[in-house]
């Protein structure tokens, strides 16, 4: 493994079981009093004991999908999952960006285009629909640190729509 002994990683990575449902609202409750910006990658599949508690007091989920069905049913099933859970919680004000990943701008006949575009409406019924990421070989290559060549204007405008999107709201309260 490569070392990189003259860079300072910018944030902590703690592992994290959320089977235990108690450990999980124990952390939860702790973040709630921490300062700066809290990431948790939660499992792709709600089928986990925890999520509940955690989903709760999240204030925003990133949602990425792909165009292809089985993505989007599963993010339909996620979308519908938060929904009725705001619904049974109501201190739950959470917002969900939508992502669309790997996305081959090349690929797609009208009808494919008409539904997708009507996707993205649809979600932007639920939440906020991010400009795309687009497919390309550089967002194959990675490391943790810091983005690689081009990497930047492939992401960047997904990532400035989140950003601005929570940032700005929040200065303007």
């Amino acid at each position: 493994m490569k070392s990189f002994p003259d860079v300072e990683i910018p944030y902590n990575v703690q592992p994290f079981n959320i089977s235990n449902i108690e450990h999980v609202r124990n952390l939860m409750d702790h973040i709630q009093t921490m300062d700066g910006v809290i990431l948790i990658d939660a499992p792709g599949s709600l089928s986990q004991k925890g999520l509940i508690p955690l989903f709760v007091s999240t204030d925003y989920f990133v949602c990425p999908y792909q165009f292809e069905q089985t993505s989007i049913k599963s993010t339909v099933t996620f979308v519908l999952f938060v929904r009725k859970l705001k619904e049974k919680v109501e201190r739950m004000k959470s917002e969900i960006f939508f992502v669309v990943n790997r996305h081959d701008k090349r690929v797609g006949k009208k009808e494919e285009l008409d539904r997708w575009s009507k996707t993205e409406k649809g979600f932007s019924n639920y939440g906020h629909v991010t400009p795309r990421i687009e497919q390309a070989m550089n967002m194959q290559r990675y490391n943790t640190l810091s983005l690689i060549a081009n990497q930047d204007e492939i992401v960047g405008p997904a990532f400035d729509y989140i950003y601005n999107a929570i940032f700005k709201n929040k200065s303007e309260k």
